[in-house]
């Protein structure tokens, strides 16, 4: 397993990113994708990408924001194009099969909008609310700052037709587990692991754990 700085390029934007190459060629990739101020290194993240590698897969992580100020001038737009652009350099770099593995934050927003290369997701205590109503089509363009943030609704998530797993603590006092419990009750694949006393850090004795049921259920 080697590990390569890039440089992904989302429009006029460059922004920075590592790529974890299993020792043998893949056609599978991942791109991991973090939360609002945890992620996509260290802890976790650097664990995940390295087993994934270990795996057989191309792992992908890249930081577009950094400071929670930069977030917060970013649209869900945005959010979109840079996805867009992680999996067309997985593509680049010879993927066919493609997951999204994201948390917190990052996970909620890969529900909004999944890529057709997408093939299934993990989502770690996705933060996202579910309501009657979606309003993602009406916020996507507005920056996060403006204070809309975007909610998803049962008839929105019963047209994401690929698998999703999500991972979710009992003890998350940050987003309730009921949360993610709303999300894997309308979807059409969708399966809830819950964590034992977790909370939403997924730091510690935890991760072992998380990294091996995420594989284990991309590895189908």
């Amino acid at each position: 397993m080697s590990v390569t700085n890039i440089e992904l390029e989302v429009g006029d934007n460059t922004y920075t990113g590592r790529l974890n190459v299993p020792t043998e060629g893949s056609k599978r990739g991942i791109v991991v994708r973090p939360g609002a101020g945890h992620g996509p290194y260290g802890d976790i993240f650097d664990r995940f990408a390295e087993e994934a590698a270990d795996r057989g897969y191309r792992c992908l992580r890249f930081q577009t924001w950094g400071e929670q100020e930069n977030l917060r001038q970013k649209t869900l737009s945005d959010l979109h194009d840079e996805v867009d652009a992680a999996i067309a350099r997985l593509q680049s770099e010879g993927c066919a099969e493609i997951s999204i593995v994201a948390k917190s934050f990052g996970a909620g927003m890969s529900l909004t909008h999944i890529p057709n290369a997408v093939e299934a997701m993990v989502l770690w205590a996705p933060a996202i609310g579910v309501e009657d109503t979606s309003n993602v089509g009406a916020v996507k363009e507005k920056q996060f700052s403006e204070g809309d943030r975007p909610v998803v609704s049962p008839t929105f998530l019963e047209e994401i037709e690929i698998p999703v797993l999500i991972l979710h603590g009992t003890d998350d006092e940050t987003v309730p587990v009921r949360n993610s419990q709303q999300m894997v009750n309308a979807l059409p694949d969708g399966e809830l692991l819950t964590l034992d006393r977790e909370d939403h850090s997924f730091r510690g004795a935890v991760e072992s754990e998380v990294v091996a049921q995420t594989l284990t259920y991309l590895d189908g």
